[in-house]
């Protein structure tokens, strides 16, 4: 039970419910200043408060529905009172982002990785719509492609790589409450670095990571307030590579004279060589951790600190750890320093337990790094992959690691880094990335991988019919042995849990079948039975149940013939006959395929039927039992209803909790009563039939008071084998 999340709230479910269902509870009108079309509430006594209006497009943007058109709905303040908006990841542009800004007065902003494209139109629309109050503002990933730097923009022509310089000072001035600025993986340059810092007296926070800033120099204008810098991955622009190599100035006096720094990241951008191993980009943020580190009373209110692929020596960390003990911070991914002992090994003397590591050392370092870095591909990546070597050793689920991998999936699932809220989660994105790359073999592989699982096939809630529709064309593109058996076992359980339906359209795909087929051909010829073969008989017979579409298919590509030959060649696997009967069986079901059936070999087989001992546990798995009642009224052929009765008995036995009521529910109780009380009833039907009646009473009895039946067997269905 410690592992089962809380009920959602009452107030949860009527957010889910109004987010789900905007369509039917909004309508466009046309605003009369400017004639565009807006959302707004069918009911107009609507209002939202400021907590239950952030959180409303806090469930928006959870669920992927955020988008110019919603905005102009939340841009009514009648109705809605935002002060924090937070919309990253999401397509909005600028008409949505103009209808937020001119009606509601911000004290943060966040419009990262939209499609607004240039940060230099956010600031001009921040600076037009009045908003002097805004206090943290982050545009990292507003940075337009090649071919938009040309273009004429509604603020004018973008030209520069800056994108603060190409807006006049009295611009940024107007937002000098700014404490928190977030410029990471923008055209940011040194020349915005110097506006910044002389037009923003408030700065506190500033994030430049990945970005053009060549020198660090005029952070000294803000060095009496400023309290956390991260610099990770920046770059110079070719041809502008210069950094500040003289004493005064070098990278390393400039951090030190930032003495209220209690954050300071300056860890470098990390790519994979051809070999597989590490190393730095060219023209990053030139530092000497081990200088820096080593000046006398260095950032003395420090309190995170990632040098994260930086050199550095072991005595100059382990100096600097002694003469910080507030430090409660450090990041040391792609190095060495995470393996020394002072950092990993709790039985050190040394071992700082209050302090949070990232690296690769051991689960905890991992762990943090997934933490920490969910927005760094490469990083994320790493982590994943000393992750994997870990999980093989972990015999229970872990929530907290699904959570933190699921967090990396979230960021980076349109990048070939995506490797693996809850399993859900995981599934989602898992196939949003199947989709994105079908032709990756190894990103294939790795989804596959995850699905594998009983727990997830079984338990999990997700699209089934997208699933398995996703990994019959993984099956079908790529010629990998282990692909095929893990596709095959994945289809032959999904195959079972979509309606009938989704299972013919599955099934009369021909290129599944021929595929099908033709690994069982591979394997009867080759005279080998193993788990690729029994998940592929499982996966035919499962996708013929009930669908006479996939049996006329299955016919016609010759499965007939070969499933006979399945018989022929192992006389011994009755787990194999268990599943070619099982098939047969569903296209004796069908009406003008019977004909197919009455084959001299076939009935040779068949005719010792009744001298197979009685199963010992459940051999298959049913959703209803209507296809057997027109078998029921097969008096001119007693076989067709021996085989009918002794199914609905079998289950009834193997599993009564489950088949009994589905028996009675459906009728079958009174058809099989009048099957035993008919006198052209053949006598050992009669004497099946009885039995199942004695089932049925039976199990409506109290289970202490039962003599038929006793607790039901567990053993794997056909579909889970």
């Amino acid at each position: 039970m410690a592992d089962l999340e809380d009920p959602p709230t009452l107030l949860q479910c009527c957010m889910d419910y109004i987010c789900d269902n905007l369509d039917d509870l909004c309508f466009k009108v046309r605003t009369k200043d400017t004639g565009s079309l807006r959302l707004t509430f069918r009911q107009h006594d609507v209002f939202f408060h400021n907590e239950l209006s952030e959180m409303f497009l806090s469930r928006l943007l959870e669920k992927g529905k955020v988008n110019d058109q919603v905005l102009t709905l939340l841009s009514c303040s009648d109705m809605f009172r935002l002060r924090r908006v937070r919309v990253r990841n999401t397509p909005v542009g600028l008409e949505g982002l103009r209808a937020i800004l001119y009606n509601h007065k911000l004290i943060e902003l966040d419009v990262s990785n939209t499609n607004v494209k240039r940060a230099a139109s956010v600031l001009q629309l921040l600076y037009e719509s009045g908003q002097d109050a805004l206090q943290s503002l982050n545009v990292s990933g507003l940075q337009p492609h090649k071919q938009d730097l040309s273009e004429e923009g509604p603020f004018g022509n973008f030209e520069g790589l800056g994108a603060f310089a190409t807006i006049n000072r009295t611009l940024v001035s107007r937002l000098r409450n700014i404490r928190c600025l977030n410029v990471s993986h923008t055209n940011f340059d040194t020349p915005d670095l110097e506006m910044v810092a002389s037009e923003l007296p408030h700065l506190e926070s500033l994030d430049i990571s990945k970005t053009y800033v060549s020198s660090l120099t005029p952070l000294l204008q803000c060095k009496h307030r400023l309290k956390s810098l991260s610099t990770y991955g920046v770059s110079s622009v070719q041809g502008r590579d210069n950094w500040d190599e003289d004493e005064k100035h070098s990278t390393e006096r400039v951090i030190a004279e930032l003495s209220l720094l209690r954050h300071l990241d300056i860890s470098t951008e990390e790519t994979f060589s051809v070999s597989g191993t590490f190393f730095a980009s060219q023209n990053q943020l030139k530092v000497n951790v081990d200088n820096l580190l080593c000046i006398p009373g260095v950032l003395p209110n420090l309190t995170s600190l990632d040098i994260s692929g930086r050199d550095l020596s072991e005595g100059t960390l382990l100096s600097f750890l002694e003469s910080h003990p507030q430090l409660v911070f450090l990041g040391v991914m792609m190095g060495p320093a995470c393996f020394w002992d002072f950092i990993w090994d709790e039985e050190y003397e040394g071992f700082r337990k209050d302090l949070r590591v990232t690296g690769e050392g051991n689960e905890a370092q991992i762990l943090e790094a997934l933490r920490q870095y969910s927005e760094r591909a490469v990083y994320v990546q790493k982590a994943l992959y000393k992750l994997f070597g870990r999980t093989s050793g972990m015999e229970h689920p872990r929530v907290d690691v699904i959570k933190l991998v699921v967090q990396g999936m979230k960021n980076h699932c349109d990048a070939k880094t995506c490797l693996s809220r809850d399993l859900s989660d995981v599934v989602n994105l898992t196939l949003k990335a199947m989709e994105v790359f079908p032709n990756h073999q190894q990103l294939q592989k790795n989804a596959l991988l995850t699905l594998c699982s009983d727990r997830i096939l079984q338990e999990v809630r997700f699209d089934r019919y997208r699933a398995a529709r996703l990994v019959m064309h993984c099956l079908c593109t790529h010629e990998d042995a282990t692909m095929h058996r893990m596709a095959v076992a994945i289809i032959s359980i999904l195959a079972a849990k979509i309606s009938t339906e989704q299972t013919a359209l599955l099934g009369t795909q021909n290129y599944l079948q021929v595929k099908l087929l033709r690994i069982v051909k591979e394997k009867t010829e080759e005279q080998q039975v193993d788990i690729t073969l029994k998940f592929t008989l499982s996966a035919l017979w499962n996708l013929t149940d009930e669908s006479p579409s996939t049996c006329t298919t299955f016919v016609e590509n010759g499965g007939l013939e070969l499933f006979m030959q399945i018989l022929e060649v192992f006389p011994n696997e009755s787990n194999l006959h268990t599943k070619v009967l099982g098939l047969i069986n569903n296209i004796a079901e069908v009406r003008g395929l019977r004909k197919v059936l009455l084959r001299e070999d076939f009935m040779d087989y068949l005719i010792a039927v009744r001298s197979w001992n009685n199963p010992t546990g459940e051999m298959v798995a049913y959703r209803s039992f209507h296809p057997f009642f027109p078998l029921l009224e097969c008096y001119t052929t007693p076989a067709v209803q021996l085989w009918s009765v002794w199914a609905m008995q079998h289950v009834c036995t193997k599993n009564p909790d489950r088949y009994c009521p589905m028996l009675i529910e459906e009728g079958g109780e009174e058809r099989v009563k009048r099957l035993a009380t008919n006198p052209a009833t053949a006598a050992e039907v009669r004497t099946l039939a009885e039995l199942v009646i004695e089932l049925l009473q039976d199990s409506k009895l109290p289970p202490r008071q039962r003599k038929l039946l006793k607790p039901a067997d567990t053993p794997g269905s056909p579909e889970q084998e």
